[in-house]
C-alpha cells in the first residue's frame, strides 16, 4: 500500500473512529476487496514504522524542566 492509502486508513481508524471492519465494508462497496486482516497488518506495520518518531517526541517532551498538561 502507498503512503496516501495508509494515512487514509490510519486517519479513518484513529481520527474518525471508524473500525477496520467498517472500512473494509466501505472499500468492498466501492469494488475494492481489502480484508480486515490486511488493514490490521497495515496498521501494525505503520505503528512499528512510526515508533522512532514517537520515541523522539517522548524524549523531547520529557527532557523539559516542566511538562504542562490539561485533563
Amino acid at each position: 500500500a502507498g503512503p496516501k492509502l495508509l494515512v487514509h486508513v490510519l486517519f479513518a481508524k484513529y481520527g474518525l473512529h471508524l473500525p477496520l471492519n467498517r472500512q473494509s465494508d466501505v472499500y468492498r462497496r466501492e469494488g475494492i476487496d481489502l480484508d480486515v486482516s490486511t488493514l490490521a497488518d497495515w496498521v501494525g506495520a505503520s505503528a512499528a514504522t512510526l515508533m522512532p518518531l514517537l520515541d523522539a517526541i517522548r524524549s523531547h517532551v520529557f527532557a523539559a524542566e516542566r511538562i504542562h498538561a490539561d485533563d
